[in-house]
């Protein structure tokens, strides 16, 4: 008995038709691939165009920190939440409800004294037009909240000081000893 291993031609056209269906597997991998990353890119598109930054500033003699948010993209995020760390003088937070297309938000923290060096840039937590959560991190790092990033970010601390309430009440006592000492 003899096994009949075909001609050489019908193995040439096998291997060629098993050539054909691996390339072909590859290519529609390849496809998908850069569908997602295309999807990736749209959705970072409107992350990427909200910014944050903050502007000291002396009123009435006390130290005020302005941050400043920006929207550039074309549709409207959400749920923000900028946190200030000023080192030993706390952490200051505030919420606002969206903010539009190419629109910009300011917030004043009064702060409890100076700070002992420059300000950082503020964290901002924010929900972009697909219903994402994102975190732009004082670094300018942009991703999605991890579990403690609500604790760690976005909450007020009170610094050197024993309350966030003590915090700013030294406001008030900053205030009145400058007063006081006028006179």
């Amino acid at each position: 008995m003899s096994i009949d291993w075909g001609s050489a031609p019908a193995w040439v056209v096998a291997a060629g038709g098993l050539v054909t269906l691996g390339l072909s597997v590859r290519v529609a991998w390849v496809q998908v691939a850069d569908r997602r990353q295309e999807q990736e890119d749209r959705r970072m598109a409107q992350v990427r165009l909200v910014t944050a930054w903050v502007d000291a500033t002396h009123v009435a003699d006390k130290m005020v920190a302005r941050v400043l948010v920006r929207n550039s993209s074309e549709q409207a995020v959400y749920n923000l939440t900028v946190a200030l760390d000023v080192g030993v003088r706390g952490r200051y937070a505030t919420h606002h409800s969206a903010l539009g297309p190419r629109d910009t938000w300011e917030h004043e923290f009064h702060l409890a004294g100076y700070p002992r060096g420059e300000l950082a840039a503020p964290t901002v937590r924010f929900t972009d037009a697909a219903g994402l959560d994102w975190i732009r991190t004082d670094i300018g790092q942009l991703r999605h909240p991890l579990d403690d990033d609500w604790s760690n970010y976005l909450s007020e601390g009170p610094g050197a000081f024993d309350t966030v309430e003590a915090r700013d009440a030294s406001v008030q006592t900053l205030k009145l000893q400058l007063e006081q000492s006028e006179h």
